[in-house]
């Protein structure tokens, strides 16, 4: 009986990482999505939506044309479906410093947290 869970455990995730990689999505969550989730999982996944390639099939890096909306490689100059001049690719700027992190707001969430995780125990101890 454990072996039927275990081998249906893992086809689950595998329909999940089909769907992902049909979707262009992460296939590792998307093994996660199946496997943890099964059927409603998948469902989840089925209803992303699908992302564009961000990568050409031989790796190279993709970018949006602004006039046509066409992916194209990142070093081309002219869009190969419009023909359209694209503009250049900016250069990084410094990275902004994060933000600091509101530690009392944290603090009260986690503590609201634990009180309602403390009163669900309670109800259902009773």
């Amino acid at each position: 009986m454990a072996l039927f869970f275990i081998f249906g455990w893992a086809i689950s995730a595998l329909i999940g990482i089909l769907i992902a990689r049909s979707k262009n999505r992460d296939q590792v969550g998307g093994c996660a999505w199946g496997a943890l989730l099964g059927p409603i999982g998948w469902l989840i996944l089925a209803l992303m939506a699908t992302k564009p390639p961000s990568e050409s099939p031989d790796g190279r890096p993709l970018r949006k044309c602004p006039h046509c909306a066409e992916m194209v490689l990142m070093e081309a100059l002219v869009c190969k479906h419009c023909q359209q001049a694209l503009p250049p690719i900016p250069k990084p700027g410094p990275a902004a410093p994060p933000e600091p992190i509101n530690w009392k707001t944290r603090g009260w969430i986690l503590l609201v947290g634990v009180v309602v995780m403390g009163v669900l125990l309670w109800i259902g101890a009773r």
